[in-house]
């Protein structure tokens, strides 16, 4: 059995950082991404908005597997409009942005670009809900829901 170096801090993946209300994710083009021609699939982008989104709640503070356990309540996508306008390549270094356009009750809506550089990839507005096991809408605890007020754009409703 091979030697296993002991973990350092280093070695945890990143979750990003939240800069002027922006959660910033990097994230790298791998070939499973892509198509065989290294264009990026669109569910990729998906992907790397839902791991932008996963993140931005460990930035803040809030642990998906306690919010149920202690809350039974989840975060669901309900909706999703997605807009591809320039194409992701293999091995490209995106940043997946995430901003909070408005918090509701029982409702969070985000809004979420992927940029290489300067250059917009794709936008989309995620709508999520909070739901309880039983699959139906739930009012969010405010504590929860005032973690995300710092990120809340100052027109947000």
């Amino acid at each position: 059995m091979p030697l296993i170096p002991s973990a350092a801090p280093e070695d945890t993946p990143g979750s990003g950082r939240i800069r002027d209300r922006v959660h910033i994710f990097p994230v790298r083009v791998h070939w499973e991404d892509t198509d065989a021609g290294g264009i990026v699939y669109h569910a990729s982008h998906l992907r790397f908005m839902e791991r932008g989104r996963s993140e931005m709640l460990r930035v803040l503070g809030l642990d998906q597997t306690d919010l149920i356990r202690a809350h039974g309540i989840n975060y669901v996508v309900a909706r999703i409009e997605i807009d591809y306008r320039v194409p992701a390549l293999f091995d490209m270094a995106l940043r997946v942005l995430t901003s909070v356009e408005r918090l509701g009750r029982s409702r969070l809506e985000l809004r979420q670009v992927i940029v290489c550089d300067d250059r917009i990839l794709a936008e989309g507005l995620i709508r999520c809900a909070g739901v309880g096991p039983d699959g139906k809408p739930r009012v969010v605890p405010e504590a929860v829901r005032n973690l995300f007020e710092p990120m809340l754009k100052s027109d947000g409703s």
